[in-house]
């Protein structure tokens, strides 16, 4: 009597927690759409890359897209690069700092190595720069989005 008993509630707790996670993936399929309804593209100038002379890249977005990229500068006064701007590519470290308002260029830090801190300074430092401190992750996207081939 009492196995019979176990064996019932054993299938009643299985079969409810069946039936929720087949509630929770109807739930999570609902989410995606309307994710994908929600989806925002920013929009970009057509040419988003630009070379200098110096070889250094220069990321254009025109004011739509800098208004609610979410872009936030921090002036710095020496040498030492925010933490929070530092982007990797290709084994390097990289800061995009404003050139003019709506253009950043992308400069190299080095990291300080010898601190017990993570730590970044500018092989150049500007006066005045202003260094993106949230949003360099997406002006490396824009930077090479450009390159991406699409399959029409």
């Amino acid at each position: 009597m009492k196995i019979e008993r176990r064996y019932k509630i054993i299938g009643i707790f299985s079969a409810l927690a069946i039936v929720g996670l087949v509630l929770v993936w109807v739930h999570l399929r609902g989410l995606k759409g309307k994710a994908e309804e929600n989806r925002m593209e920013l929009p970009v100038e057509s040419e988003s890359r630009v070379t200098t002379d110096n070889g250094e890249a220069i990321v254009s977005l025109d004011p739509a897209t800098l208004e609610i990229s979410g872009i936030v500068l921090k002036p710095i006064t020496g040498n030492e690069a925010p933490y929070d701007g530092v982007v990797w590519l290709e084994g390097r470290a990289w800061i995009y700092a404003e050139s003019e308002t709506g253009h950043f260029v992308r400069r190299e830090v080095v990291p300080d190595t010898s601190s017990e801190y993570p730590r970044y300074f500018i092989k150049t430092p500007v006066r005045g720069l202003q260094v993106v401190v949230t949003g360099a992750q997406l002006l490396l996207s824009e930077e090479f989005r450009s390159q991406i081939q699409l399959d029409e």
